[in-house]
Parts: C-alpha cells; structure tokens; sequence
C-alpha cells in the first residue's frame, strides 16, 4: 500500500470530504454527513493497518513519514468535520495534532505545519468487559 494509488485515494478522499458533509448538513442530513466521516475514518484505519507504522519505526524506513503524513491529516479532517457533532472529543484529538477547531473547515486548506507531536492520549475513555 506505499503505492501512490492508496495513499492519493485516501488524500485525496480528505480532501473532498469537506464538501460532501457541507452538503448533507446543509440538507439537514445529518446522519449522511456522519455516514460520510466514518467512511473515511474506516479508510483512514485501514491503510494505517496495512502500512504498519510500529514495524516501520523498527526499521526505520523513510516510509515511516509519509504513512504518518497521510494518516494525521485524515484524523485533521475527520476531527475537525466531527467538532458539530461531538466538539469537546474533536477539541481533544485536534489539540493532540496542535491545531484547533477554531477556523473551521476553511482551515482545512492549509496543511498541518511540521512539527513534534506530544504523546497521544486516548480521546475516549475505555470500556471494560466488567463494565458492561
């Protein structure tokens, strides 16, 4: 999946998810507009798994930065489209990414600058089988 082919497709279905959940929360189809961010977060799942980052480190393969590139900036959209709908979880992941959800989908057009990360903590709380 380090091909070009998987890795534009999922860049490039970040790139216009914007518009199609614009579009479905302007037809007050809420639920389509959801439907839409969870597709691209089942992408975004799957091609993180195939490309296998943790074995990529290991390595330390150059490839290591592209799979992180593409991946951070599906969880961007995906977060900053999913901020109407469950804003103080969205806060939480885009903080993590150093942004905020302050400029909206418009900022969604200027890439995330690089820099260093701080160690990701976990964004919902984690259900345990007893729990239940």
């Amino acid at each position: 999946l380090f091909r070009s082919g998987a890795r534009e497709a999922l860049y490039q279905d970040a790139r216009r998810l914007p518009d199609r959940v614009g579009q479905h929360i302007d037809e007050q189809a809420f639920h389509l507009a959801l439907e839409e961010i969870w597709q691209l977060t089942g992408e975004a799942n799957k091609y993180f798994d195939a490309n296998a980052p943790w074995k990529l480190a290991k390595e330390n393969n150059p490839k290591l930065n592209e799979v992180l590139a593409v991946t951070l900036e599906a969880v961007r959209v995906i977060a900053t489209l999913l901020f109407p709908f469950t804003p103080d979880s969205a806060r939480r992941l885009l903080a993590q990414l150093g942004t905020s959800p302050d400029g909206g989908i418009a900022a969604l057009s200027e890439p995330l600058p690089e820099r260093t990360l701080p160690t990701p903590e976990p964004v919902f709380a984690r259900l345990l089988d007893e729990a239940l």
